[in-house]
Parts: C-alpha cells; structure tokens; sequence
C-alpha cells in the first residue's frame, strides 16, 4: 500500500478504550495507530468472511427448507394440469358422441372464456 492509497481519518473513543489501546501497543511495540489500522484490517477481514459464511449457511437452510414445498407444488400443479386436460378432453369426446357437429369450435370459445375469465374479465355471456 502507498502513502497515496492511504485516507486519514480522525475517531473519538473513551478514555478507558484509549488506555487498553496504549497499553497493547506497548506491549506489542508499536505505535497506537499502528495497532488501531491492524485491528481494523483483521477485523474487518474476518467479519467479510463470517457474513460470506452466514450467507451461505442462510441460503442452504432456505433452498432445503423450500425444496420439499417446491416438489409437491409441482407435483400439484402437474396433477391439476392433468385433470383439467382429461375434463377437457372428456368434455369434447361427450359433445362428439352427442352428435354436436361443432365441437371442437365450442371447445375452442371455451377456452377463449377461461383465459379471459383467469384474466380477470368476469362478466362472460353464458
């Protein structure tokens, strides 16, 4: 690091902190400020590491704790797929056998009013 990549910056701590400071520096023999930029590094270094860690940690709980509600929604929402396609099917079969000569024109208006009734318009002629 050069003196250029340096940025000066001025912190007020309590008399007791100061003295804890000084008395480590002395131990250690070096400069006051010395111990402080050091303790900074080390600190802010492990902190970085331990929330990467945590992330990680938070982030697996949360993918094996919704795995299980993702599989049985789409074990759900295939099941609900297949039901709807059998009714739609059955229902096309049944105006066949009826003698409707139309049906499948009718199948496709009803699927016209079941993508506008999901789509919120709800006031269909019927």
């Amino acid at each position: 690091m050069t003196g250029r990549d340096r940025v000066r910056t001025h912190v007020k701590i309590r008399g007791e902190t100061y003295s804890a400071l000084k008395h480590l520096a002395d131990l250690n023999k070096e400069p006051v400020a010395g111990l402080m930029r050091r303790l900074l590094v080390q600190e802010l270094g492990t902190s970085a590491v331990e929330a990467d860690a945590l992330s990680l940690m938070v982030r697996k709980a949360i993918r094996d704790t919704l795995k299980p509600v993702e599989e049985a929604l789409m074990k759900q929402a295939a099941e609900a797929a297949i039901t709807a396609a059998t009714g739609m099917y059955l229902g096309v079969q049944a105006a066949h056998d009826l003698g409707v000569n139309n049906a499948l024109e009718i199948h496709d208006r009803a699927c016209e009013m079941a993508v506008d009734y999901v789509g919120g318009r709800k006031d269909l002629p019927i």
